[in-house]
């Protein structure tokens, strides 16, 4: 007990005296930490006054009172802190007083600086103004050369004196004022002209020398007048703060240095004494103790909960040893709990492995035989040319069994994740070849559904890539199925790109979209929208939480964002992980190919405000044959398309001057049918609308695709003409000037690049003075103008920031407009060469 006891207290006294250097260093940093904001805010207060004489603005003049109101209360709080630590604040008081006549000469040269003049309309400039405007109308009527030329001398040393702040061109000035009176009396005028001259040159002189008095009150240097004063008090004040500022941190590193070694003394005293005490405790101990470990020692090597420890004393040992067989008992219960809690689970595991292996036989069996027969009763009917009836009939026999078998496929998917069973079969692939059958999968479906469908590829791998192509299909498909599902029009497109860490699988509809609420349950089992979005486009559930499991399980995830009535985003990201095997051309390709060069005949009209899309939109379909004009602007657009023929106008929404809505909703009333192809980049599903309203029934997006640029051609232009044969090249291309990204490589070459340089650099002065002058409307324009060059060209990352600050520009989030333009600032920083 005794030695508890002493324990205790020494504990306690070790407490107390890191309480209290603790609470001392708080002081101590609250000192320092005062002093070191004095220097910077005596800094800022004269700045304000260097500010003050060089602009005459009255708001600096404020400023400077407020900083020096701020400086003394912080000199007031440092003299409380000083006389806390027992230290003499006199220095600061004197720092305070200091302050006091800065201050006052500050304020005397403001009033003498107001009374001159803030301006030259205002005080004695502006009265000194008036006053010889009115002597040189005067002079004007007299019409004398001998007098004007000795009053412009006058006025030269007046201005000299004011340039020059020096009292020899005052004297100058009188002593021409003298020869002017002079020449005034001996000269031909009448005597009524001479009173008037001298009346108002009289009052010129005064006014003038009221206006050098002040000056010289002000003073007319750096060592003269209140300046001189209101200057050495200013210096004497920083003089001050910085070796007040100096002691101090030497007092405090003293004392902090004294505080330590204090309280490392004590702490070694403290512990010292503890671990004696821990000796003297263990020594009385061990020798229990180590009979106690010898007998738990022996049940550990007897491997099981029901060997006991024979309990000897009544001590606290023997309290210990009976503790210690209480939890043997209740963990050789436990035990016997477990074993047979495992033994039932193995054994339903076992029962549910075996009930999943025998309905997936019993299930797939039939409907295998349903969907197979159904494919070959449609072969036959349509061979023997059917009713129509009867094979809509088979058709919906057929996908109801697809869509039976692919429910079966779900949930024994979803039996073997959860069950952790189910394994990647990974693979060297394709993925030129995977976007291609799901390409061509969908493409069916999206001209049922009467949408539009593209696959983008961003970045073509030249390796194949190691990974279970099956499960990233069969994610691909539950992703695009929910798209296709849920719009009704639009589009769907599926974009793949890849960075040296990830593959990114993005599909984007223009469907009905989601809330934020609906988001956050999406991934869940047998989740839907709602009872309303079942009923009406069907589904389980289960496609979502099975691509979610897949991908987590590949390494990857599942990103979603979404807006109720603007579409949906799903973007899967998995590891990128190429191998060695290059990827084998496709015999396809010559013939793709040898489409990409066929050639159309008819004229294009483009309207199109950014002159590097502009000039890249003319070279791709002057390549293709098509005859091109242009127009910067939806009002050039109907100018153009009302005063000549075109077989296809492609339109950009957002234009200066009339945007492309209003350009073809004008066309259309004044009776010109000419088809409109929207040129669009992630518009609002209103904005589609509005074309759609006007008869546009189709959409090319930005960067312009040149597969779906033909698609779009082979509709409205003439059949296209035997494909060219290329003249093969003599000489090897020069390789471009300019770096060119990937992306922009097959459009791109150095003029076209050197122009998207030039315009890059224009935008990125335009963005820095909208921004500097908040001057939204211009800061969206400019955005708006990036996203769209700044994605033909190549440069994806640049064009998303551009399109994230127009579209906070659009819904007034200004809290991160200033960030998204500084990021935009240095991302085009980046591009530039």
């Amino acid at each position: 007990m005794m030695m508890l006891l002493v324990l205790v207290i020494g504990g306690l006294g070790l407490l107390a005296n890191q309480y209290h250097a603790a609470e001392e260093r708080a002081k101590l940093e609250t000192l320092q930490t005062t002093a070191e904001h004095l220097v910077p805010d005596i800094l800022q207060m004269r700045r304000s006054e260097k500010d003050f004489l060089l602009r005459h603005n009255p708001q600096y003049v404020e400023q400077l009172t407020a900083r020096s109101e701020h400086i003394k209360v912080e000199l007031q709080g440092l003299q409380r802190r000083l006389i806390e630590v027992d230290q003499d604040p006199q220095q600061l008081k004197k720092m305070a007083s200091l302050l006091d006549h800065y201050l006052s000469h500050f304020l005397t040269l403001y009033n003498i600086d107001v009374e001159i003049g803030l301006d030259e309309t205002l005080g004695l400039r502006g009265e000194l103004r008036k006053s010889i405007h009115a002597v040189e109308r005067l002079f004007e009527r007299i019409e004398s050369d001998s007098l004007l030329k000795e009053l412009l001398m006058l006025r030269r040393h007046e201005k000299d004196f004011l340039l020059r702040q020096e009292m020899s061109y005052w004297k100058r000035h009188t002593v021409s004022y003298g020869l002017l009176q002079q020449k005034i009396r001996a000269s031909a005028i009448t005597p009524k002209q001479k009173t008037q001259l001298d009346a108002l040159l009289g009052d010129y002189q005064s006014r003038f020398s009221k206006l050098v008095k002040a000056k010289q009150s002000y003073g007319l240097s750096q060592n003269s007048g209140i300046y001189a004063e209101m200057r050495e008090a200013a210096h004497q004040l920083e003089d001050d703060a910085k070796s007040t500022i100096d002691r101090l941190e030497i007092y405090i590193g003293q004392r902090k240095e004294h505080i330590e070694k204090s309280s490392s003394f004590i702490l070694a005293t403290v512990m010292m004494a503890i671990l004696l005490l821990e000796l003297f405790i263990a020594r009385r101990i061990s020798t229990s103790t180590r009979a106690l470990v010898k007998q738990i020692n022996t049940i550990e090597q007897l491997n099981g909960f029901s060997a006991r420890i024979e309990v000897t004393a009544e001590d606290e040992l023997g309290q210990l040893a009976r503790s210690f067989n209480q939890l043997l008992e209740h963990l050789e219960d436990a035990n016997d709990n477990l074993q047979q809690s495992l033994e039932k689970e193995r054994q339903a595991s076992e029962a549910k492995d075996n009930f999943l292996a025998s309905m997936s036989h019993e299930l797939r069996t039939p409907l295998a035989s349903v969907i197979g027969n159904s494919e070959l009763l449609i072969d036959e009917c349509e061979e023997s040319c059917a009713e129509q009836s009867r094979i809509g009939l088979i058709r919906s026999i057929q996908r109801a069994g697809e869509h039976q078998l692919a429910l079966v496929n779900d949930i024994l998917d979803m039996s073997k994740i959860e069950s952790g069973k189910l394994s990647m079969d990974e693979a060297p692939y394709d993925l030129s070849l995977l976007l291609k059958d799901l390409e061509m999968m969908f493409l069916t479906k999206a001209d049922d559904q009467g949408i539009q469908f593209a696959v983008v590829h961003n970045s073509e791998e030249p390796y194949q890539l190691q990974g279970d192509s099956q499960r990233i299909g069969q994610i691909l498909i539950n992703l695009l199925g929910n798209a296709f599902k849920f719009t009704e029009q639009g589009q769907v497109t599926l974009t793949v790109w890849s960075d040296s860490k990830y593959l990114f699988c993005s599909v984007k509809d223009s469907g009905i979209g989601m809330s934020p609420e609906t988001i956050d349950t999406l991934f869940g089992r047998f989740e839907q929208v709602d009872g309303s979005i079942s009923r009406r486009f069907g589904g389980n559930g289960l496609g979502l939480y099975l691509s979610l499991n897949l991908a987590e399980i590949m390494g990857g995830e599942i990103d979603v964002s979404s807006n109720m009535g603007e579409g949906s985003i799903f973007q899967l990201r998995l590891p990128y992980r190429p191998t060695d095997i290059p990827v084998q051309s496709n015999p396809a390709d010559s013939q793709a190919e040898s489409v990409l060069q066929q050639r159309y005949s008819g004229e294009v009209l483009i309207a199109e405000d950014t002159p590097e899309l502009q000039l890249l939109e003319r070279r791709i379909l002057e390549s293709m044959g098509v005859v091109v004009t242009t127009a910067e602007n939806g009002q050039e657009a109907v100018a153009q398309a009302t005063t000549n023929h075109f077989d296809l106008i492609l339109m950009d929404m957002q234009m200066p001057v009339m945007d492309g809505i209003e350009a073809t909703r004008v066309l259309r009333q004044q009776g010109v049918t000419t088809p409109v192809v929207p040129l669009t980049a992630n518009v609002m599903q209103k904005h589609r609308d509005a074309f759609v309203a006007e008869g546009c029934k189709e959409f090319l997006a930005k960067p312009i695709d040149r597969q779906e640029l033909r698609r779009v051609l082979n509709r409205f232009l003439a059949q296209p003409q035997e494909p060219r044969i290329a003249e093969p090249v003599t000489e090897p291309a020069a390789e471009p000037s300019i770096a060119v990204p990937p992306q922009a490589e097959e459009e791109v070459d150095d003029e076209l690049m050197a122009i998207f340089i030039d315009s890059t650099t224009k935008n990125r002065e335009k963005l820095k003075t909208a921004l500097s002058e908040k001057a939204w409307p211009a800061l969206r324009e400019t955005a708006h103008t990036v996203k769209g060059s700044a994605a033909s060209f190549g440069y994806p990352e640049l064009s998303n920031i551009a399109e994230a600050l127009q579209f906070a520009l659009d819904e007034e989030r200004m809290g991160v407009v200033p960030e998204l333009a500084m990021d935009l600032l240095i991302e085009m920083g980046s591009v530039l060469p």
